[in-house]
This record gives C-alpha cells, sequence and structure tokens, in this order.
C-alpha cells in the first residue's frame, strides 16, 4: 500500500498535477442520465455496432502520448473536469472518480477483478530498478442483454472488435480497441502546492506553517556609486550589455570567509591565491575553464583575476580592498565607504584593455568569468552559511532578495547530501534542463550523443507540437494543471493567472531518475556508449565523458555544461575531493547506497494498478529549487535568461533565501527571477499484455486471427454451440506460433464490419487459440429462460494482465515568478522653500530652494502628463500594492521646477510648469496688487521629482509707495461640510459662542448679530420623529452692551 506524503504541517494553495495520458473530456449526455451509469455525450464517440468508440487514432504513430488510457474511461477513472450532472454545467469538479459510462449494448463495463500480483523482471523496461516490475490479472466484463429469436446483441465479434482489435468505421474514422497493447502508459500523478503572495498571507492569515514567498529591492543612498565622474560604476557597468555575472556578487565574498587557508591564518594573505590568479589576468589562456575557474571562479571574480587591490599596472595603488573588507569589523569602521572604494576601484579596472569583454575569443577571461557563474550550484553544508551575506548585502550599491519556505519531505535531499551526491545531481539537473547561453540545448554534438552528458542519445528534440520528445532517460510529456485556488502571474499579486477551478495544458520534460544512477554506476553498461568507446570508465569524468576541451576558437565546446557551472561549497566542513568528477571508487561507493535509498523509498510508496486507477497521487519530494534570473531590454522588451542558481533542499533548510547584488540601474536592464522546484516523483509506467491460452505467456499484440461471419444468421441453439465451443471467440483456424490448429469446421471468410464498414486486417500473429485457463475474450453461459429459449443476459469479458513498472522521474515545476525588478533611487522629498521680499519693492522678490533630508511613504502627486509614467515606474520598482511610493533623500538634487498660476487653485492639477532652474535661488518678477500662487519640486541626479510643496500665496500690495508684503501659506483643501440638524426632546436652547459674543465687531468674524442697517434673521425648522409635522421658528440676533 502507497504511503501519501501529505503535509499537515505547510499550509498553501493546491494544484493537481495529471498527465494528459490519465486526462479525457467526457460529458455525459442528458438522455437517460442517471447518477449510477449514463451515456458518453454524441458529440465525442462515434456509434457503431452497439459500441461507442471514443479513442480515436489520430495518425498511426503508435507512441503517441497524449491519447488516455481508455480503459480509464470506460471505467469511469480518467481525470475530467466537468460537472456530475450533465443538467447542472455550471456545477464543475476536478475527479477521477465517475460513473461507468454505458458504451457497449447500452450496458457499462466493470472491473471485475484485479490481482495476481507478481514480481517480474520486464524484458520491456531493462533499465528500471530491479526487480520492481508488478504483473497484475485484470478481468473486465459486461453484462449485455439477449433477444428471443436471434442472438445478435451479444454477438462476441462486436465485443472483439471493441476490446482487443479496434475498427475503422463507415465515417472513415479509426479507432484503437479498449485495451490498447504496444503502448506505455505513464502516470506521475502528484499533488503540488503554490505559494501565498504577501498581500493573502497578510489578508488570509493561516494557520499554521505557511507556504509563502516574498521579495524586495533595496537601493544603498550612501553607496554614492554613481556619483563619481572618474569611476562611475552605475554607468560603466550598465552600459556594457555583455557584463553580467562577473559583476560583484556577495556570495564571492562569503567565499572567501569560508576559505579554510584563510580561517587558519590570524592575518589575511591572498598570496597562494594571487599566484594562480595573475597570469590569467595578464594574458589569455586556452586552460582557463579546466584550470583556474575550475579552482577559484569565485575569488576570480571578486578580485579579477588577482589585480583589484593590487598595483598590477597603470596608476593603481596597493589598497588590498578586499582584504580590509573581508577583516574589518562593520560595528567599527564605514562599510559602506570600504564597499564604495571597491566598486570604484572595480569600475577602473574594467576600463583596462585587458578586462575588455570579446565575444569573439572563446578564450577571452571576462568571457570565461561570464560563462563559468551562468549556473551556480550550491552545496548543502553552504546553504547554512548563506544568512551570513546579511552583514554585507546592505553595503552592495542594491540587491534584490528572494525568499520562500522549503518543503519539510527531505529524505532524498538528507541522503543526497550525507553521500556527497548534490553536485552530480545538480550538473545531471542543469545538464538535462538547461541551455546553455551559447547554444540553444546543452547538447547537440555529433556521433549520436550528447557532448559531455552521456545520458541522452537524441540529437533533436520533437517540438512541442507533436506532444512528445523521446531521450533515453526521459520524456517531454503533456500534463494538466489544475489550480484548486486561484493563481497571480507573479507573487505581486495583482493579476490572477489561474482562477479556483481552472486548468492549463502543459509540456514537462522529465528525466528517468532510476535510469540515470544505474548509468552512472554502470557507464561499461551504458547502450550509447558501448560501441563507441573501448574503455566507458576511463573516459568517464563525473557525469560527463571525455576530456574537457581548451578554450581556443577551434576547440572550444559551447554544449559542455563543465564550461557554464560553478559549485559553491563550504570549504570549511566540506571534504575537498570527496566528490571530485574522477573519483571512481565515491561513485561506485556512495552512488550504490543513493541507488538502494531509492528504491527502498519506491517499495515503501509504490502504487498498485488498482491504486493508481482510484487516484492515489505519487510520493514526491522537491530536491532542488532553481532560481532563474531573467533579464529584460527596458527599450525592446526582450528576455534572456542570464543565470540558474540551484539550491539543494534537505531538512536543514527551512527558508529560502537568496540575495543577488549582480544588478544594473534600470534604464540598463530590468529583472525577473522565475522560481522552479525540480521534484522527484515516485510515480509508475505500466502496459496492457494479452493472455496466451496456450502456453500461458504474455503478448502485446494487438490482432488476432478471429474472423466471424457477422452477416450470417444462425438459429440461436447453433449459436448458444458455437459460443461454447470457441468461448474466447476464436475462429476455428487460429494460427498459434506459426501452425495451424483445427478443431473443427473451416473459418467464416471475414466480411465487411456490421453497419457497412470494414473490419480489421488481421495479420495472424502468434497469440491465442481456443482454450484455456485465461481467455483473452470470453462469454460465459448464457441464462436461458422459457420454452422460447430466450436469452436474458451473456455476461462477455476480457481477461489480460497490466505490467506496472517503476517511474522515478525529475521533473520541473515553475512555483512562482517575481514581478519585474528594476533597480532604481528613491524620488527626492519636497523641497525647502523661503520667499524673500525686497524692501520696498513692489515687483521683485527671491526664491531660495533647498533639498531636504526625510524620509516617508505617501501617495505621489500627478501635475504633468510625463508624471504618471514615472510614478508608475517608480511604485513597479518599489514594488508598491498600495498606491504609495517612498520619497527619500538617496541622490542629491540638482534642479527645482517651479510651478505658478494666478488663478485661485482648487488642486495641484491647476498649475502649470512655470520654470526649472538648476540654482538654488530665482529671482522672480510679478505684479504689484496681483495675487500669484507658487508651489515646488525637487529633480535628483538621476531625473525623479518630488511631490510639490505647499502652496504659497505671494501678494506685493503696494499703498502710495508702501510696499506690504503677504507670502502665506494657500491651504486647498475644501471646506469640510457642517450638519446643519440636531435631535432634541422637550428643549431648544439657542445662544451664540464666545467668539461671537465677544469677537462679533472683528473684520475675521461673520457676525451673527442685526444692527441698525444690517438685518439678520434665521429660520429654524423641528420635525417630528413620529408624525413627521414641522414647525418653523424664525428669529434674530441683537447685541446688548450692559455696562457697570
Amino acid at each position: 500500500m502507497a504511503e501519501e506524503n501529505n503535509n499537515p504541517g505547510l499550509t498553501s494553495k493546491k494544484k493537481l498535477v495529471v498527465e494528459k495520458t490519465s486526462f479525457f473530456h467526457a460529458p455525459r449526455s442528458t438522455v437517460g442520465f442517471d447518477s449510477n451509469s449514463s451515456y458518453l455525450r454524441n458529440d465525442i464517440v462515434d456509434q457503431s455496432n452497439n459500441a461507442s468508440w471514443f479513442a480515436r487514432i489520430i495518425g498511426y504513430n503508435e507512441n503517441e502520448q497524449d491519447i488516455c488510457d481508455p480503459v480509464r474511461v470506460v471505467l469511469g477513472k480518467n481525470w475530467d473536469h466537468r460537472s456530475a450532472n450533465p443538467t447542472e454545467t455550471d456545477q464543475k469538479i476536478f475527479s477521477n472518480n465517475w460513473d461507468n459510462p454505458k458504451v457497449f449494448y447500452n450496458s457499462p463495463i466493470h472491473l471485475e477483478y484485479c490481482g495476481d500480483t507478481q514480481i517480474i523482471n520486464d524484458d520491456d523496461d531493462v533499465e528500471t530498478l530491479n526487480d520492481q516490475v508488478e504483473s497484475e490479472k485484470i478481468v473486465l466484463s459486461c453484462e449485455v442483454p439477449g433477444i428471443n429469436s436471434q442472438f445478435r446483441e451479444a454477438k462476441i465479434s462486436d465485443w472483439f472488435y471493441y476490446m482487443k482489435s479496434g475498427a475503422e468505421l463507415d465515417t472513415g474514422n479509426e479507432y484503437y480497441p479498449v485495451v490498447r497493447t504496444r503502448h506505455r502508459y505513464t502516470d506521475h500523478y502528484h499533488k503540488a502546492i503554490n505559494p501565498f503572495t504577501p498581500l493573502e498571507l497578510e489578508s488570509l492569515q493561516p494557520i499554521g506553517k505557511a507556504f509563502y514567498a516574498d521579495y524586495k529591492t533595496y537601493y544603498n543612498e550612501r553607496s554614492r556609486v554613481g556619483q563619481s565622474v572618474s569611476s562611475n560604476f552605475e554607468s560603466v557597468t550598465g552600459q556594457n550589455i555583455n557584463l553580467q555575472n562577473s559583476l560583484p556578487s556577495v556570495y564571492s565574498f562569503l567565499k572567501l570567509m569560508l576559505n579554510p587557508q584563510l580561517a587558519n591564518n590570524n592575518f589575511l594573505d591572498f598570496n597562494y591565491m594571487l599566484i594562480d590568479l595573475i597570469p590569467y589576468a595578464l594574458t589569455e589562456k586556452n586552460d582557463i575553464y579546466k584550470t583556474i575557474l575550475k579552482k577559484y571562479p569565485f575569488e576570480a571574480a571578486v578580485l579579477l583575476y588577482g589585480v583589484i587591490g593590487q598595483q598590477f599596472t597603470g596608476p593603481f595603488a596597493v589598497s588590498k580592498i578586499v582584504e580590509k573588507i573581508i577583516s574589518s569589523n562593520f560595528d567599527k569602521v564605514d562599510a559602506d565607504s570600504l564597499f564604495s572604494d571597491y566598486y570604484r576601484e572595480f569600475a577602473d579596472r574594467l576600463g583596462i584593455d585587458n578586462f575588455q569583454i570579446i565575444t569573439s575569443e572563446q578564450n577571452n577571461k571576462m568571457l570565461a568569468l561570464e560563462r563559468i557563474l551562468y549556473n551556480i550550484i550550491f552545496s548543502p553544508e553552504s546553504t547554512k552559511f548563506l544568512n551570513k551575506v546579511d552583514q554585507y548585502k546592505k553595503h552592495f550599491p542594491f540587491y534584490s532578495e528572494i525568499e520562500f519556505t522549503a518543503d519539510i519531505f527531505t529524505s532524498v535531499g538528507d541522503s543526497m547530501k550525507q553521500m556527497f551526491l548534490t553536485k552530480f545531481i545538480g550538473e545531471a539537473i542543469l545538464a538535462r534542463f538547461t541551455r546553455t547561453p551559447d547554444k540553444e540545448f546543452s547538447y547537440g554534438a555529433t556521433e549520436g550523443v550528447y557532448k559531455g552528458f552521456p545520458f541522452e542519445f537524441s540529437l533533436t528534440e520533437i517540438p512541442p507540437t507533436s506532444g512528445t520528445a523521446f531521450t533515453q532517460t526521459g520524456l517531454v510529456l503533456p500534463f494538466i494543471d489544475y489550480y484548486e485556488e486561484k493563481t497571480f502571474s507573479d507573487v505581486g499579486g495583482q493579476n490572477i493567472e489561474f482562477r479556483n477551478g481552472s486548468y492549463v495544458e502543459n509540456l514537462r520534460k522529465t528525466m528517468r531518475f532510476d535510469v540515470l544512477l544505474k548509468r552512472w554506476i554502470q557507464p561499461e553498461a551504458n547502450p550509447l556508449l558501448e560501441s563507441q568507446y573501448n574503455s566507458v570508465s576511463d573516459q568517464m569524468e563525473g557525469i560527463y565523458f571525455g576530456p574537457q576541451k581548451d578554450a581556443s576558437n577551434q576547440e572550444f565546446d559551447p554544449t559542455d555544461m563543465r564550461n557554464y557551472t560553478s559549485y559553491f561549497r563550504n570549504d570549511l566542513n566540506e571534504p575537498i575531493d570527496i566528490n571530485s568528477d574522477d573519483n571512481t571508487i565515491f561513485k561506485k561507493l556512495f552512488g550504490a547506497a543513493f541507488q538502494a535509498k531509492i528504491l527502498d523509498l519506491y517499495k515503501k510508496h509504490k502504487r498498485s494498478y488498482s491504486e493508481i486507477l482510484d487516484g492515489q497521487p505519487a510520493y514526491t519530494e522537491d530536491l532542488f529549487y532553481k532560481i532563474a534570473k531573467i533579464r529584460i531590454d527596458p527599450v525592446t522588451g526582450q528576455e534572456k535568461n542570464v543565470q540558474n542558481i540551484m539550491i539543494p533542499n534537505t531538512s536543514e533548510l527551512d527558508l529560502v533565501k537568496y540575495v543577488d547584488t549582480q544588478l544594473k540601474y534600470f534604464t540598463y536592464a530590468q529583472y525577473r527571477y522565475d522560481v522552479y522546484a525540480y521534484r522527484i516523483v515516485f510515480g509508475a509506467s505500466y502496459k496492457y499484455f494479452w493472455i496466451n491460452p496456450l502456453t500461458g505467456e504474455n503478448t502485446d499484440e494487438q490482432y488476432t486471427t478471429a474472423k466471424f461471419d457477422l452477416t450470417k444468421d444462425l438459429p440461436i441453439e447453433d449459436e448458444l454451440d458455437r459460443l461454447a465451443e470457441f468461448g474466447n471467440g476464436l475462429a476455428k483456424n487460429a494460427t498459434v506460433a506459426g501452425q495451424a490448429t483445427t478443431t473443427g469446421a473451416e473459418a467464416p471468410t471475414p466480411q465487411a464490419f456490421p453497419g457497412g464498414s470494414a473490419g480489421p486486417n488481421f495479420e495472424s500473429p502468434a497469440g491465442t487459440s481456443a482454450f484455456g485457463e485465461d481467455l483473452p475474450i470470453q462469454a460465459t453461459t448464457p441464462v436461458i429462460s422459457g420454452e422460447d429459449n430466450f436469452v436474458e443476459k451473456t455476461k462477455l469479458t476480457a481477461t489480460f494482465r497490466v505490467h506496472v513498472s517503476p517511474s522515478v522521474v525529475i521533473m520541473p515545476d515553475k512555483i512562482f515568478s517575481t514581478p519585474t525588478i528594476m533597480i532604481m533611487d528613491k524620488p527626492p522629498v519636497v523641497p525647502d522653500i523661503n520667499i524673500i521680499p525686497y524692501r520696498a519693492v513692489n515687483n521683485r522678490i527671491k526664491i531660495l530652494m533647498t533639498g531636504a533630508s526625510d524620509r516617508y511613504r505617501v501617495e505621489p502627486v500627478i501635475m504633468l502628463e510625463s508624471d504618471i509614467e514615472e510614478f508608475r515606474m517608480i511604485a513597479a520598482a518599489q514594488l508598491s500594492t498600495d498606491g504609495k511610493i517612498e520619497f527619500g533623500s538617496d541622490d542629491p538634487v540638482k534642479s527645482f521646477q517651479i510651478f505658478r498660476t494666478q488663478k485661485k487653485p482648487m488642486s495641484y492639477q491647476d498649475f502649470e510648469l512655470y520654470q526649472q532652474t538648476s540654482d538654488q535661488h530665482y529671482e522672480e518678477k510679478i505684479l504689484p496688487n496681483t495675487k500669484y500662487y507658487y508651489t515646488f519640486r525637487a529633480i535628483d541626479a538621476h531625473g525623479h521629482v518630488s511631490n510639490p510643496s505647499p502652496v504659497y500665496q505671494v501678494e506685493l500690495i503696494d499703498e502710495k509707495g508702501a510696499v506690504k508684503p503677504i507670502i502665506r501659506l494657500y491651504d486647498m483643501t475644501p471646506p469640510s461640510n457642517k450638519s446643519l440638524s440636531k435631535q432634541c426632546q422637550k428643549y431648544v436652547y439657542i445662544k451664540p459662542n464666545l467668539q461671537q459674543l465677544y469677537f462679533s465687531d472683528s473684520e475675521s468674524v461673520n457676525s451673527i448679530f442685526s444692527n441698525d442697517n444690517v438685518k439678520k434673521r434665521y429660520k429654524m425648522r423641528i420635525t417630528s420623529k413620529g408624525s413627521g409635522k414641522k414647525i418653523d421658528v424664525n428669529f434674530s440676533f441683537k447685541k446688548k452692551i450692559q455696562s457697570d
């Protein structure tokens, strides 16, 4: 009995992954609908000879992968998304538990027996896990009604055609039989999970540990890498489109920290490393991939082959800046200053001719760094140190950070770690599922094998439109992904990609993990290599075969993954040579132990044929998480996969966190991260076999020599005798093993298929005869009723065997994507404004403008049409979901915008841009006795604008030469609506407030009192709550001043 890995401790959004060979859309007809059994809808079937034909042959490719197993359909065990009741079309469910449809003589077909399990060696799948193929006996049955006078409806020939032969109908359509031999079905149905977005996590507040994904970006306002004219890192690196993976990485600094030679000394000394690195800085060498980048890929990147901090050439001083960063206590020194010095020197070194990327030279040192850091595999031991990057990351100019919850099922991952197989399996996955940046695929060599990877043989993959592509260790299989809950296009949670209850078809490339292990442990048994190499074991280097070639223009191999992969290990704790590529002892010992672990897990979680039909999910674990970094051209929108990060999943990994400092400012490049789980699925494949009743052996022959005269009328007694004599429905002269076996009368000549269609063309292969215990096609003794020999029912059966084989595969599953990542500084805060009038000058003022220092999040104010796109980009860069953006002082203010209007403004949109100046003071000429309204914005070094300042009302009043300046803030807030009604019960008391009583004569107070010149009257209306009647009371106020 298989054990299902339901995850009670991880709350998530659920997704079902079903192979298309298990999915068939089979809606039921409303005619004669019954919840226990119903008819297939007419538009998906062809009706002929009282049978519903649905498994149509499209072409003659026997290996078609997108055709559902017809046995599942007739048993109601096919996956489908529809309504159980055809009259309730809006109540759709995704299930594989349906009623058995009436497909043969208005009767359903049932699974009568499934058992007699035997463990066998399947010669058809010799490279699977040893001795784990189960053979089970299957009996399908159908009870069909009879007719009093003629036994037509129960003719066994119709059953034969439907179950075993298939047919071409008069419609011209050809159909497979229900039991389709010669074809291997696969079932890797499993349950997957999707993460909650940050907004969902906040709103839903799921109970328990949740599977979630989050992301953020950071721009260091103290690094100032974009402000130095001589060493502008931001523009120097941004303008070079070929520079990406060789940019400074926080993990390269971490790698230096984990270096045992540095840790064992009381002082830092890179001399032992520089001796190896410097020669490659001086000149280009053809062995660069096989030597220095195989040993020091991360160190070469952070030190630029040893020249950073050294004099090397030109006017560079010996700064030893990297040593200072590694050895400094950031609590006591200015780390931002140190990193700014490092970035400045890095940018200056890139200006030297020796460090220009020349793509036409395969041994170019900077191009080699770009390639070798294209794929990075982290070791399990190193993942526990990844949180140490937190002490460095905030000192880099900018970074993005991704984090998500890891799967808690990690038995395979833990074994992979214990047996030092992370590098091997990680490289195998990359070689199978990824491309190199220089070739469409990581293979494509001559002589029928992939260069650098011996476990594949196909030089080309069939395009996705064909539905499948065959390789030696896996297939590209069509799958159905069903989403139980809504899923967004990215974890920003703005755009819904799949709504709850929806499904999508896709193609997934798979890798046969059991075959991979067997071929790696025993390469001499690899049929792909056996005929090509005299001594395969001597040629093997890890998963690769043959020596790694030089980087000369003539020999460089753009398909060899060794030129595109680096392994990040913890050198302090991990053995240096235990998992080296050419360690054959390690391969035999640990490889065999790991294969045994996989075998034990399969035995524990394997599913029988009946469990597969019942929809029990396969056991799965996430082996690796791949973070695919996609660079997007900000002008053309073209996307390119520039880097892949592989992180192994073990029990020590609770939260996956990755920090990327190799970024460019958004005007040069934008990014997206697609995160995949590489999941091991303990699935199954199965194949049907008919049973030879003479030998008891299995045969996958689709057709037999059975021939009936389907048009000849026989008395019912003769028909019953015939069924008794030839119980399996086979003809008298069946050919068995090349010999004619005669049991009586001659076989009738085949006629047209009943209904006018042509019957199958039988080729008389070896296989079946008339008698035996397991008769493939059989009719039981009919039930006879009454004197007229009325046949009430005939039970037709089909007996065959199914072989269920292990199919342990690794397949990718995209679990989430980030929105487009844009590295951008914050827009500036509102500037400080001071408006100064001149003494006795009625037409001129001075405006002083300075940049302010602050930080806050508010909604942006749109004043110009260009502001719409500007603030949209900023909100996207800040990953804002609430419409607010953060303003800050991370860049100096370079200029100011002055907005002015003479009309009383109601909003900021009433202003027009008046002037823009880079000066901090502005001389403004205005008219006297005229009101002007001003507001101001700051513009920083990157061209971002601030929100507008408060509105200033300016008026220079000139009264006969006396100039009175009025400069004050103007409030555009509309007056609030005051309630003009009050509730009362018995009494109403009206009195003026204190301001009216004591200051009513002031000009600023609107007095309520009447006097001799002005009469002010007021009306109060009292409305009854009960009757609604109204009483009006007219009144006025008079002030009476009493003197003592």
